[in-house]
């Protein structure tokens, strides 16, 4: 058996690096549970990946996605000079922050080791939330819309939907029989907390994930999908089926205001399409395309769009929109074929990328409902996600 390849970006620091390992994987726990200690343990890690002389950045041109991702936050800094308000300039930094997740989360774990050991502190931290925003639910009285220890339901929601993509995965690709059987427990765990969030955009999400795992593994399992969806309706809670038949209706108002938000978004665009209006400033602007009827309707200004692609042309126009889009086209391409080349006997490896594939799935379609890419918890996990792959990838080096 050949020896594995180097790592191509080999430890010169191997203890400020474990320092960082140790911070990141931290962090990701934070995303379940506080984002205050998210924050605080992302600062660690960047100082000490600094202290490492921050190894990726030697060759920058070699770092998978780079020019996309510099250009965006280039756009994003000009966008905030342009709009000259404080507030907007802060913001710009938050569209920064997730993309150095994935650049020391690819740095410092490559290998597919330390990939699958991050895995499952991603599953494990998932599972723990999850049962204790269950736990909330019975012992609070709390019904339906649970936010575990987080400040919003959309936010759970968001996090545990990747860490649920995760586990399917190897349950589907990777998994023991004896494996299987906390996995699946796990499984059953975030899918009811999931359902109790009664957030639809992740259900939808969670629908596009589950689907793009299927086609991974074996497309013809693609039948069985609607039939359990079936089943799922109908095993559903009334409140469940009542909030899913509001929208087939039309009778929801949350569905008709999130139109209406996204046509105004549509129209700031055309307004201001090079750099937009500047990070987080489309609220400034909101009220002057509303009617008074709307006004009067929907009540105070939403403090975001509900839509990713929509929310970030505004604040940063096409360019900025355009630089977005290459960054996941170009990271789509080339996780599908760095799957492509795995070998089938490599069951680990292909849940890990599988894994991926599915939970960017879910953020994405999740995003066309939420503004996911400003919700730091989900955007910090889902970056880490994100790298998970292209840490593998570099460990090959390919």
């Amino acid at each position: 058996m050949a020896p594995p390849p180097a790592d191509p970006s080999p430890d010169l620091h191997p203890g400020n690096r474990s320092l960082t390992r140790a911070c990141l994987v931290a962090m990701v726990l934070g995303c379940y549970f506080s984002v205050a200690a998210m924050h605080i343990l992302l600062g660690l890690a960047f100082v000490s990946w600094v202290s490492s002389s921050m190894p990726a950045l030697r060759h920058p041109l070699r770092t998978p996605l780079m020019w996309p991702m510099a250009g965006f936050v280039l756009i994003a800094a000009l966008s905030a000079t342009l709009a000259w308000n404080p507030t907007s300039t802060k913001e710009a930094f938050s569209f920064a922050t997730p993309l150095l997740v994935y650049v020391m989360t690819r740095d410092v774990m490559a290998g597919p080791s330390l990939v699958n050991r991050s895995i499952q502190y991603v599953i494990w931290g998932g599972v723990l939330a999850a049962g204790l925003g269950l736990a909330q639910a019975a012992f609070q009285d709390q019904g339906l819309w649970i936010s575990g220890s987080l400040s919003r339901y959309g936010t759970f929601s968001g996090v545990l939907l990747m860490a649920l993509m995760l586990i399917l995965s190897r349950v589907l690709f990777g998994a023991s029989t004896r494996e299987r059987i906390p996995l699946l427990l796990g499984l059953g765990i975030i899918l009811w907390a999931l359902v109790m969030t009664e957030t639809r955009g992740v259900w939808v999400g969670l629908v596009a994930g589950c689907a793009t795992l299927l086609a991974l593994w074996k497309p013809r399992a693609l039948v069985a999908l609607p039939i359990v969806l079936i089943g799922a309706y109908f095993t559903a809670p009334n409140a469940v089926q009542e909030n899913l038949h509001s929208i087939v209706d039309g009778s929801d108002p949350v569905a008709s205001e999130r139109l209406t938000e996204l046509e105004h978004g549509i129209e700031i665009i055309f307004d201001n399409p090079v750099l937009g209006v500047g990070p987080r400033m489309g609220r400034e602007v909101y009220n002057d395309y509303r009617t008074p009827e709307e006004a009067a309707i929907e009540g105070p200004i939403p403090r975001y769009l509900h839509n990713n692609a929509i929310q970030i042309g505004v604040d940063l126009g096409l360019l900025g929109l355009g630089l977005w889009l290459a960054i996941w086209i170009s990271w789509f391409v080339r996780v599908l074929r760095s799957y492509a080349r795995v070998d089938e006997k490599d069951h680990a490896t292909r849940a890990v990328i599988a894994g991926s594939l599915g939970a960017m799935v879910a953020f994405q379609v999740m995003g066309l409902f939420e503004y996911n890419m400003g919700d730091s918890e989900v955007a910090f996990l889902g970056l880490f996600v994100f790298a998970l792959p292209l840490a593998i990838e570099a460990y090959s080096g390919d």
